[in-house]
Formats: C-alpha cells, sequence, structure tokens
C-alpha cells in the first residue's frame, strides 16, 4: 500500500495467515519480499506476527537498508509452564503435515525430553494442548471437551498457521478459523485458558516448536519484531 502522507511504500503481511508459497516474492514489483531461514516466530500476542517492510526513496537513505527492532518482551506465562510441562497433541482437522513435524519434533534428533516435555495420550493429564488444524466445526465439540477436562492452570499451543490464523480456510463455512476464534467460543462458554502461544509455519517447523519450549523455559530471549526500511532500487522486471 502507499502511505499517502509520507509517499513511501508499505508492505506488511500476517505470519499468523501465511503458507509459505512464495507468490507475493514473484508478485512484488519492488524486490521488498524475500524467504529467510528464521524459525524464532513464537508469541503469546498474535498481533506480534504483524511483519512491516517500508519502502523509501533512495534520496532518503544513504544505506540499502535499515531496521528497526521495536521492544519485545518474554510472554507472560505461569511459573508452573517453566517446569516440566505434560502435553496432549490434537489435530482438529490438518493435513497432517503440522503433525508429522511434531514426530519429527519429539524424535532423539531434537530430544525435547530433555527440557521436560512428554506426549501423554489423555488431556486429563495434560498441562498444555498442542494444537493443529483450522478446528473443523465438526472436531469443535470434542475440542471442548478436550480443554473442559484438562486440569487448571492449562494453557493452549497453537500449532502452525492454520490453528494460528486459519490458514486459506479461515473464512471457509466448514471451519472455526484457528485458536484466536477459538477463544472467543471459549470466553462464551466460561472455559478459562491460563496461556496461549502461537507457533506459525505452513508446516510448523520443529526447530520452532522448540524454541517456543526453551522460551516457556527461559532459556533463550525473546526475538525482538522489526521494522525493515529498504531503499528503493528500481522495478523488478
Amino acid at each position: 500500500m502507499l502511505d499517502r502522507q509520507t509517499l513511501r511504500r508499505i508492505v506488511a503481511y500476517n505470519s499468523s495467515q501465511c503458507i509459505h508459497c512464495g507468490l507475493c516474492i514473484d508478485a512484488c514489483r519492488f524486490n521488498a519480499i524475500s524467504f529467510t531461514r528464521e524459525f524464532e516466530e513464537v508469541t503469546d500476542n498474535i498481533s506480534a506476527l504483524d511483519y512491516i517492510v517500508v519502502h523509501e526513496s533512495p534520496k532518503s537513505m544513504k544505506t540499502p537498508y535499515r531496521v528497526e527492532e521495536a521492544k519485545s518482551s518474554r510472554p507472560i506465562l505461569p511459573e508452573w509452564l517453566q517446569r516440566s510441562i505434560w502435553v496432549f497433541h490434537l489435530n482438529t482437522g490438518s493435513c497432517n503435515g503440522c503433525d508429522i513435524e511434531i514426530l519429527d519434533l519429539i524424535s532423539p534428533y531434537h530430544d525435547p525430553e530433555r527440557f521436560g516435555v512428554k506426549l501423554v495420550a489423555s488431556p486429563r493429564q495434560a498441562d498444555a494442548l498442542l494444537l493443529t488444524g483450522p478446528i473443523t466445526l465438526k472436531i469443535l465439540p470434542e475440542v471442548l471437551e478436550a480443554i473442559e477436562s484438562m486440569p487448571r492452570p492449562r494453557a493452549i499451543i497453537a500449532a502452525g498457521t492454520c490453528a494460528t490464523g486459519g490458514n486459506m480456510w479461515r473464512d471457509s463455512y466448514s471451519v472455526l478459523g484457528g485458536v484466536p476464534r477459538l477463544l472467543e467460543v471459549l470466553k462464551e462458554r466460561g472455559i478459562e485458558v491460563d496461556a496461549v502461544l502461537y507457533a506459525p509455519g505452513c508446516p510448523v517447523r520443529p526447530e520452532t516448536l522448540l524454541y517456543a519450549i526453551a522460551l516457556i523455559r527461559g532459556l533463550v530471549e525473546p526475538k525482538p519484531r522489526r521494522v525493515v526500511h529498504t531503499r528503493y532500487w528500481g522495478v523488478k522486471k
């Protein structure tokens, strides 16, 4: 879009709904979008998944690009989440892409059990619900039952773009549209959740989920949000 006050081109996208197809890279005439190997996209605030690229004119910038790092704080999570976490994995209509990545996560290569994380067979034994998929309306009653059966305090980890924002099905007639809309349903029914974490990706990478675990345990610092200012280099041919 064009900021009419400053006449700057601004590219913004929401990572919670991005499927990483790469079509925006080909469509952008100004080379403002590119893929990176960064995977530290975990937050307890869904709005923190908005990314902004500001295109400046050559006269206003002496360097090719400039990065502004917004202040980022550690997610405010209960102390009990910083200890051993028992997790119940629930597929709510995903394509199994994120579920395969979760199987990779619990393999000896990544070994999340060294951080005290253990998958359990029942939500009654779980501290956190690892949710994948856009939450189809058919499975919604089972999702609510699973959350209600979890002991307090309880947490939800939205794994993958379908869970964080609904993916391409967010406005479909047959799905709820991800955890943000699930929280609205839970509030209407009086079901409380003590913590929510969003880990986007299509599919979500095992490193992203491992970073989420390390962030919960306080082993790493949260990565600051960035606003990138790039110098205009001309139109892509």
